[in-house]
């Protein structure tokens, strides 16, 4: 494969026929996280400190609930109910029919981690450097582990352990159930990005520029990969590649096996944005103001034939 791609499209809407603005909504201040849509509704936060819930055709606003500061991290939806993080410290649970207020919990500092839910719980980290897990229902502390620095990164739950990275430069491994710590690897920088893990190893990227993959249930290094810059970015998997985009302003597609670069794609600004792959197409964004596009499967069926090839 070649050491860069095209991308089928750079969306913009003079480029893409047919494509046009099916509706705004303007909130009173900016808007840094991304949309959760669930059935017919749209949920989206504000630095205007407030959550609202959107009619996804028509934009016709449902509901909004007010927090007591900005909403810089992503929503969840599960079983019915939007949970919600907010710079007030405190995590909400509310109805997402109505908005109303199930429960809240205050932890020590602001929060910019997204809250995952599964299996009956949901876990969180805050800047406060501890990562909680609360009951869903009720909002009842299940447990808490404390790191040694803000915890940014959304923790990955898979086969009951939670995944989770911190400024103090670690990823961390804890039993789902009790917050009991089963391992811990240290990086040479800070970790913002949220791991991802595929058939038991777990990959990482670090603000040291470097994604890792590590078996899930040794720490065990199976290889990293150096980028040329800081990665904040959250790594994705699919059909044997990874991708993970860094703020040297490329997107890398790497070999999930081994580590080895099948492609990459350099962008005109810092890639923050985490990819992510949907009906086949790779999708990310740049600080260049561009959203770009990639034939995930037409890339999948090359590499797979260059692999074949050289067995």
């Amino acid at each position: 494969m070649t050491q860069n791609t095209s991308p089928i499209q750079v969306l913009y809407p003079e480029s893409v026929p047919g494509l046009r603005k099916l509706w705004t909504y303007t909130t009173g201040d900016a808007i840094v996280t991304s949309p959760v849509v669930a059935g017919e509704v749209v949920y989206i936060g504000s630095e205007d400190s407030h959550v609202y819930a959107l009619e996804a055709r028509t934009g016709k606003k449902l509901w909004s609930f007010k927090t007591g500061g900005a909403i810089t991290s992503t929503p969840a939806f599960a079983d019915d109910v939007i949970y919600v993080s907010s710079q007030d410290h405190t995590l909400y649970a509310l109805e997402a029919r109505t908005g109303a207020l199930l429960w809240s919990y205050p932890t020590g500092n602001a929060i910019e981690s997204f809250p995952t839910v599964a299996e009956g719980a949901v876990y969180l980290g805050s800047e406060d450097h501890t990562l909680y897990a609360l009951d869903a229902d009720t909002g009842d502390p299940l447990w808490s582990y404390m790191t040694a620095g803000r915890i940014q990164s959304a923790p990955t739950l898979a086969d009951g352990v939670v995944y989770v990275g911190s400024w103090d430069h670690t990823l961390y491994a804890l039993d789902a159930a009790t917050g009991e710590l089963i391992w811990n690897y240290l990086t040479e920088g800070r970790i913002s990005s949220s791991p991802a893990v595929n058939d038991e190893v777990v990959y990482i990227g670090s603000r040291d520029h470097q994604l890792y993959a590590l078996d899930a249930r040794t720490r065990e290094e199976y290889w990293d990969y150096t980028t040329g810059g800081i990665i904040d970015s959250s790594p994705v998997v699919a059909d044997g590649v990874v991708y993970i985009g860094s703020q040297d302003h490329t997107l890398y597609a790497l070999n999930a096996q081994t580590g080895e670069m099948f492609w990459s794609y350099t962008t005109g600004g810092a890639i923050i944005s985490s990819p992510t792959v949907v009906n086949g197409i790779v999708y990310v964004g740049s600080n260049d103001r561009s959203l770009y596009a990639f034939n995930h499967l037409a890339i999948s069926s090359a590499i797979t034939g260059v692999l074949q090839e050289g067995s």
